[in-house]
Parts: C-alpha cells; sequence; structure tokens
C-alpha cells in the first residue's frame, strides 16, 4: 500500500473522494483516505506511479472545500465550534494556573477577548482570526498596564491563533 499525506482540513469528505476517484491514473488505485484534523491521508496499491502521484498532488493543491449542502455546512460548523470550545477551555485553563483571579485580570481578558470569543463560540474561524488581529497590546511594564501584558500578549495570542490556523490548514505564523 502507498500513502500519500497532505497538511489539509478537508470538511467535504464526499467531494475529495468523488475528485481523486476521477483522476485517469489514480483511479484505479485508490483505496481510501482518513482526515486527522488539517492532515489528509491517501492510500493507494501499491501501483500508483509518479504520474499518478503528480495528478494527486495537484488535485489536493487546487482541491476546493466548497460544502454542497445544509447537512455538510452544519457538520462543518459543529466541528469549528467543537474545536473552538476546546481552544477556550485550554487557554482558559492556562489563564487559572497562571494566576488570572488573583491578579484580578479576569474581566481585562474577558473583555478583551469578547469579540474574538463570540466568533469562536459562532463557529467563524476565519472573522475569529481577523478579530485577534485587532487586539491592541497593552504595555509590558507593569508600573504602566499593571499584569495586563502577562496574560494577553503578542506570543500568547501568536500561539493562540496559530491554533485556529492549523484547524483551518492556514500557514502558521513566527
Amino acid at each position: 500500500m502507498r500513502t500519500l499525506v497532505y497538511s489539509k482540513t478537508v470538511l467535504n469528505t464526499s467531494k475529495l473522494k468523488r475528485k481523486i476517484s476521477a483522476k485517469a491514473n489514480a483511479s484505479d488505485k485508490f483505496q481510501s483516505f482518513f482526515c486527522d484534523g488539517n492532515t489528509v491521508y491517501l492510500y493507494f496499491d501499491d501501483s500508483l506511479d509518479t504520474l499518478g502521484i503528480e495528478e494527486v498532488d495537484m488535485a489536493m493543491a487546487d482541491f476546493d472545500n466548497t460544502l454542497e449542502s445544509i447537512d455538510q455546512a452544519n457538520i462543518a460548523i459543529e466541528s469549528a465550534k467543537n474545536f473552538a470550545i476546546q481552544l477556550i477551555k485550554d487557554f482558559t485553563s492556562e489563564n487559572i494556573i497562571m494566576g488570572i483571579t488573583q491578579l484580578g485580570m479576569t474581566g481585562y481578558v474577558m473583555d478583551t477577548l469578547e469579540p474574538v470569543e463570540k466568533c469562536l463560540n459562532s463557529g467563524s474561524l476565519y472573522e475569529a482570526l481577523n478579530r485577534a488581529a485587532l487586539i491592541v497590546y497593552p504595555n509590558p511594564d507593569p508600573e504602566i498596564d499593571g499584569y495586563k501584558s502577562y496574560f494577553i500578549n503578542e506570543e500568547r495570542m501568536r500561539v493562540f491563533t496559530n491554533n485556529i490556523r492549523a484547524y483551518l490548514g492556514l500557514a502558521l505564523v513566527e
């Protein structure tokens, strides 16, 4: 068995199967596929040749994740919302460990991230990235902005947004 691995989030799996099955040099060799987050594993029999691999590479490069039904859209939204719930839980847990309550920063963090959280809770991950980009970071000097920069800073937000970007199959920001 030959396995091809791609970094891509696939929401419309039936469309992916049709697209790969339509490739002349790969269709009769295509066996199955598996999607794990933003990684797609395509399984072919051993006879898949270089031309077939090139066809599959091109198909994956221009694969359009457009959903074709309300049911597919609902599945995509629920998946995005479930991802977002876990992302918010992880960020909140980190804040607790960092002493957010003891430092009196809960309200500040909630107010600052409210537009981002609203998008995440609705499954609008691309808009969450847009809203996160609008965050104004506090001054890192504790005498000016207290402990605000301890909780909201470029590094933490980069990690946070890179989690969203990875889920969406987008390039990560360094």
